[in-house]
C-alpha cells in the first residue's frame, strides 16, 4: 500500500475521538477551522482524555 508508518498512526488515533466530537464531524456541525487537514495536523497530539481532545479542537 505503500503508507508511511506515521500516517497509519495518525489514523490509528481517530477512532478514539470523543463521541460528541465524531457525531459533530459527521453532521457537519464542527468549528469551521476543523477540516480533515487540521483534524490530521491535531491527531498525534490528541489525549485520550475527552475534556482535552475538546479544548484542543475547539468543541465545546
Amino acid at each position: 500500500e505503500q503508507l508511511s508508518a506515521a500516517y497509519l498512526y495518525t489514523l490509528l488515533r481517530l477512532p478514539w475521538l470523543a463521541p460528541d466530537i465524531t457525531t459533530a464531524l459527521v453532521n457537519g456541525r464542527q468549528p469551521l477551522h476543523l477540516t480533515a487537514k487540521t483534524l490530521k495536523r491535531f491527531a498525534a497530539r490528541l489525549s485520550p482524555d475527552w475534556a482535552h481532545q475538546r479544548a484542543l479542537l475547539g468543541i465545546r
